[in-house]
C-alpha cells in the first residue's frame, strides 16, 4: 500500500496518460495563478545574467547581432539588463513562454516572442545562446525540452565555435534535501521520496543515463503558492552531466558571484543551485 504513495517517478517511467493529467492540472493552475511573482513584476537576476552578458560580449566581434533565446521568460527584465550594460543593440532577442500572460510586455522589450510548449513551436532560427533562469524545475518533460533546445543551439563551423545552452535552476540531488513541492506530504511519504531520490541518483551514476525525476503531485495542487511549490522536475546535476555526455559535450559549471564563505547564500549558490553551460563543440 505504501508504494502507492510515491509520486516521484523517472520521466521514462511516467505513462503518457499520467503525464497528460499532470500537464492538464499545471496548465489549469497557470491559467489563473495567485501570488505567482513571474506574472506580477519584471524579473531581475543580475548575479546570473552577467554570465550570459559575458558570453554575448565574446560573440559581438563577429559583426552580426548575437541571436539569443530566453526560455520561460515570464515578465523578463533581461532586455533592460542588457540596456544597462549598453549591449542591447548588439542582440537579436527572442523570448519564449508557455502562456500569453506577459505577451504585451515581452513584445515591448524583445524582438521576437514565441508562446506555447517549446517542443511544439516551430522556432524559425538557431541561436548563439539559449538560456533559462529558474525554469527547468517547472518542466514536466525535461528530456524532450532539452532535446528541443539543443536542436536549436547553433552548431560550430570552420570559423567559430558552436552556440551555448545556459541552465540556471534549483538543484534537488543533495541527499536528504527534498524539493519544496513535497512539503504537503506526510512524514512516511517524505521518507519514501528520499529513498526514491537516492535510488535514482545511484542509477544515474551506474548507468550513465539521466533519470529526470518528476513529481506528479506538487504542493501547489494542495496549498497556496510558495516558492517552488509548483516544481515538478527534481533537477539533478548528475542527470544533466549524463545527458550532456550523450551529446558529446561536457558541462561547464558557472562561477557563482562572491559571497561570504559558509553563509546561507554561499551554501545555496554553491550546493543548491544548478548553474551550467553546455556548449556545442
Amino acid at each position: 500500500m505504501a508504494a502507492k504513495k510515491i509520486t516521484l517517478i523517472a520521466e521514462r517511467s511516467l505513462s503518457p496518460d499520467r503525464h497528460a493529467l499532470l500537464r492538464k492540472k499545471l496548465d489549469a493552475y497557470y491559467a489563473k495563478p495567485k501570488g505567482y511573482t513571474a506574472f506580477q513584476k519584471p524579473s531581475r537576476q543580475p548575479d546570473w545574467w552577467h554570465l550570459i552578458a559575458e558570453a554575448i560580449r565574446r560573440r559581438c566581434t563577429a559583426g552580426e547581432k548575437v541571436r539569443v533565446l530566453e526560455v520561460g521568460a515570464g515578465m523578463s527584465g533581461f532586455a533592460g539588463f542588457l540596456e544597462e550594460l549598453e549591449i542591447r543593440a548588439f542582440v537579436e532577442l527572442h523570448a519564449h513562454d508557455v502562456t500569453d500572460h506577459n505577451l504585451e510586455w515581452l513584445r515591448s522589450v524583445t524582438d521576437h516572442v514565441h508562446i506555447g510548449e517549446i517542443s511544439q513551436i516551430d522556432l524559425p532560427v538557431r541561436f548563439d545562446i539559449i538560456f533559462s533562469t529558474y525554469v527547468l524545475e517547472h518542466v514536466s518533460n525535461p528530456s524532450i525540452h532539452l532535446e528541443t533546445l539543443w536542436s536549436k543551439v547553433m552548431p560550430s563551423d570552420d570559423t567559430a565555435g558552436g552556440g551555448s545552452l545556459f541552465l540556471i535552476s534549483p538543484r534537488y540531488d543533495l541527499i536528504g534535501y527534498l524539493c519544496p513541492s513535497s512539503h504537503h506530504q506526510s512524514p512516511l511519504s517524505k521518507l519514501l521520496l528520499l529513498l526514491t531520490q537516492l535510488e535514482a541518483r545511484c542509477r544515474t551514476l551506474i548507468t550513465k543515463k539521466p533519470q529526470f525525476l518528476i513529481e506528479t503531485d506538487p504542493s501547489v495542487f494542495h496549498r497556496p503558492f510558495f516558492l517552488d511549490a509548483d516544481a515538478v522536475h527534481w533537477v539533478s546535476l548528475l542527470d544533466l552531466r549524463a545527458w550532456a555526455c550523450s551529446k558529446g559535450s561536457v558541462i561547464r559549471k558557472l562561477q557563482s558571484p562572491p559571497t561570504p564563505m559558509l553563509s546561507k547564500q554561499w551554501i545555496i549558490r554553491n550546493y543548491a543551485t544548478l548553474a551550467i553551460e553546455i556548449r556545442r563543440s
